[in-house]
């Protein structure tokens, strides 16, 4: 169905919808090595986010800072925009090669007890960029007239979701821990999109343009928090479980603005009074004060078989449909995997191999600039280990040394995505406001990241 003028403002905003997936990120060491699959064995400091029962199994004290994840991405959306002009169709794709880094978490446990320890966390766990650009330029014939034309689009948006606060774990039984998370959440989208196009007549005497702009620049925050509650069990001496049930995201404030603007102009020195030109502009404001559900619950559960110098693990999690909020766009329900494990090669080396999914929520591309892109990815990795032992002070006879490790860990994340795009199509035939309409278009993208952390263990 076609749409024309003013209405084109909302369609070309960029909003939650077409941020990247829910899984785009690891956020410990130990989970870039292995895909995130030891929610049912891990006792590190990633505990605190992937299950915080895991902090009950905890044997020294840890500082992690899972330093970041650089990275490039290559997005690129084929014949994304095309224009009718005159007899001739002319198309441009929407190509982005992004270069981004990504602080993922800084992370400290401690033993507060010899079965209870605490920790806290910072994560970022969503941070998605786009800067996309096209440019049309063509000459054609329309109804015997030769037609210049030539468009501009600009697409800008950024999405960033952090989350951090305590975690406790409790370990009842040798075989069974018990852990809770308390983590506020904090998300910004900021989203900027500029379409302009000129279509001019070239007739013997003269030259009738039609100049055409439309803006779209859109800003959301939300603050709340969320609760997980998670479970370790040791069925058999080799066979581990675990659940984790994180809560829906409560806010207790939400505001989004939108500012929205169209301007056009026909220069016809043809006849008088035939120049016209006209603008269009819209503001909207909203803003709460309150608690609201603004993200769905969460359940992920895992197995992980423990080897004689490592382990290897598989989980999944489901996430229920969600009608959407001042940030997010409606879900679908939606079901992610990951299997991997890791080997001490020997005492100081370490090696760690994943496969996982990162699925779209969305349902659909809903209209132009939204996507629906499921991930698919692979990681692998090396971490080195370097543990020292502390001789006691003078005097302290009968003391057992202490030992620190220090650990440095290098892994390569590669994800395939395949999917969908609404692309544009502007059909500017005719001088005026020009009509539009939004196919799909199918997608394939391509990333690539390093993961680079440090850590101590004391």
């Amino acid at each position: 169905m076609p749409i024309t003028g003013f209405a084109l403002a909302a369609a070309l905003a960029i909003p939650a919808a077409s941020a990247g997936n829910t899984h785009s990120y690891f956020h410990d060491d130990e989970a870039a090595l292995t895909a995130g699959s030891g929610l049912a064995i891990t006792r590190t400091a990633g505990a605190v986010w992937y299950n915080p029962a895991g902090l009950g199994g905890l044997e020294q004290g840890e500082i992690e800072a899972s330093g970041s994840l650089y990275g490039v991405a290559r997005r690129r959306i084929p014949g994304a925009v095309s224009a009718v002009i005159g007899d001739e169709t002319v198309s441009g794709d929407l190509v982005e090669n992004q270069l981004f880094t990504v602080p993922t978490s800084l992370i400290w446990v401690w033993r507060l007890s010899e079965r209870v320890s605490g920790g806290v966390g910072v994560f970022v766990t969503e941070h998605d960029a786009v800067s996309r650009h096209a440019s049309l330029d063509t000459q054609a014939v329309g109804g015997g007239v030769p037609m210049d034309f030539d468009l501009g689009l600009d697409i800008d948006w950024q999405r960033t979701t952090y989350h951090a606060g305590p975690a406790l774990g409790w370990q009842l039984h040798p075989r069974l821990r018990l852990g809770v998370s308390a983590l506020g959440v904090y998300e910004r989208l900021d989203s900027d999109v500029l379409l302009q196009s000129r279509t001019t007549e070239k007739h013997i005497a003269y030259e009738r343009s039609w100049f055409w702009h439309t803006y779209e620049q859109t800003s959301a925050g939300a603050g709340g928090g969320e609760l997980s509650l998670g479970v370790q069990w040791q069925a058999l001496d080799s066979l581990h479980l675990g659940l984790t049930v994180r809560s829906p995201t409560l806010a207790n404030w939400a505001q989004r603005d939108s500012i929205t603007s169209s301007s056009s102009a026909l220069i016809d020195p043809s006849e008088p009074g035939a120049t016209t030109g006209s603008q269009l502009y819209d503001r909207a404001s909203y803003n709460q004060l309150g608690w609201a559900w603004i993200e769905p619950w969460e359940l992920a559960g895992g197995v992980a078989l423990a080897l004689e110098r490592g382990w290897l693990a598989a989980q999944g999690s489901y996430v229920p449909a969600f009608g959407g909020s001042v940030l997010s766009a409606g879900r679908r329900p939606l079901w992610n995997a990951s299997v991997g494990g890791q080997l001490h090669l020997r005492d100081e080396l370490v090696v760690g191999l994943g496969l996982y999914t990162d699925r779209s929520p969305y349902a659909s591309a809903d209209s132009f600039g939204h996507e629906r892109v499921d991930f698919y990815g692979l990681t692998l990795g090396l971490r080195f280990e370097k543990a020292l032992r502390v001789v006691p002070a003078h005097g302290e006879d009968g003391a057992d040394p202490d030992r620190i490790v220090f650990s440095s860990t290098w892994a390569v994340k590669y994800a395939l995505g395949a999917g969908e795009a609404r692309g544009l199509v502007y059909d500017a035939t005719v001088l005026g406001a020009p009509a539009f309409e939004q196919p799909l278009v199918d997608v394939t993208y391509h990333e690539l990241g390093l993961h680079f952390g440090s850590g101590l263990a004391f």
